[in-house]
């Protein structure tokens, strides 16, 4: 079953168009991550999802409900929403945030002292949680968030840009629960550190201009979309025959070459072995090697093609 399929979604403002007609689909139990440059949609595509926004054009369903303003309410249940500058009551302590989330999900009450202060430990916020949200930093609002959201153990957390106040070790801690969650909860986060994404996701789906770019398997991307490339730095007299040399290995995709260096990528599967093979025919062929070195491509390299205008093929 899918937490989420959204097909043909469509939504403007005034005259400004901000989703023409996006499709996605999250697979219920896996960490779906959800990019796009600022501008690009992912708020207004979050908020169409959770009802807070009514879509001009499209469809959108909730582990297999189609949503509209009489299933929202009940399917709400097994959702957890964080968006991106949490608020809550400035006067509520820590503790009283969490027990008003309880009642609303109807926590029993033998079950909700014991979470809380699970969740209160977990994130970090267990000294915090007698003083006031209006002491609390930005990135203690966030991680109070997010304990409300792991709270009631939803079927499908939404969260918008859930680690962007953290530090790193705070967005370290956070990624490794997402990561737990797999085949227990669906996660469908946005996020501007692609790093980020591309170490906990199973699939991600990039916009940008109110369209899909790429929906792809994380797995999928690694295998067909990222090619990395080995940078080759030989003596200028040697450029030449280096250059003829590579042309004539197969698994080489694309040879390009500066005033100093050859760079030539590699499909992703074959690194190690290519590497090995072009250095051994490079040194047969006496060319005297002055540097070697991988030069591993990431999910920010497809990114950035693509939101620039290029196509991964």
């Amino acid at each position: 079953m899918n937490s989420i399929e959204i097909k043909g979604l469509k939504k403007s403002f005034g005259e400004n168009s901000v989703l023409q007609g996006i499709d996605c689909t999250v697979k219920q139990g896996s960490v779906h991550g959800f990019l796009g440059p600022n501008g690009a949609g992912k708020t207004t595509a979050i908020k169409v999802i959770l009802g807070l926004y009514k879509a001009d054009a499209g469809t959108i369903s909730l582990f297999g409900s189609p949503v509209s303003s009489e299933t929202m309410k009940p399917l709400m249940e097994n959702i957890g929403y964080l968006p991106q500058d949490p608020v809550f009551p400035e006067q509520y302590t820590g503790i009283e945030v969490m027990e008003l989330i309880a009642s609303l999900y109807n926590i029993p009450s033998s079950e909700k002292i014991p979470r809380i202060k699970e969740l209160l430990k977990r994130f970090d916020l267990l000294g915090a949680g007698k003083r006031q949200v209006k002491n609390y930093s930005r990135g203690m609002k966030q991680r109070l968030g997010l304990a409300t959201v792991w709270l009631p153990r939803p079927k499908l957390m939404i969260l918008d840009e859930p680690v962007s106040a953290l530090d790193p070790e705070g967005r370290y801690g956070v990624l490794e629960q997402i990561k737990e969650l797999k085949g227990e909860s669906s996660v469908f986060f946005s996020s501007h550190i692609l790093s980020d994404v591309e170490r906990v996701s199973d699939k991600i789906t990039i916009i940008g201009n109110g369209k899909v770019l790429l929906e792809d398997s994380m797995e999928n991307i690694h295998g067909t979309y990222i090619s990395s490339s080995y940078l080759l730095r030989v003596p200028f007299d040697k450029m030449d025959e280096a250059d003829k040399l590579l042309a004539q290995i197969p698994e080489i995709i694309d040879v390009t070459r500066d005033a100093n260096n050859l760079l030539f990528q590699v499909d992703s599967k074959n690194l190690d072995a290519v590497g090995n093979k072009v250095l051994g025919k490079i040194l047969e062929a006496d060319i005297p090697v002055m540097r070697f070195s991988l030069q591993e491509a990431t999910l920010e390299d497809v990114f950035l093609q693509l939101i620039n205008g290029g196509t991964k093929q």
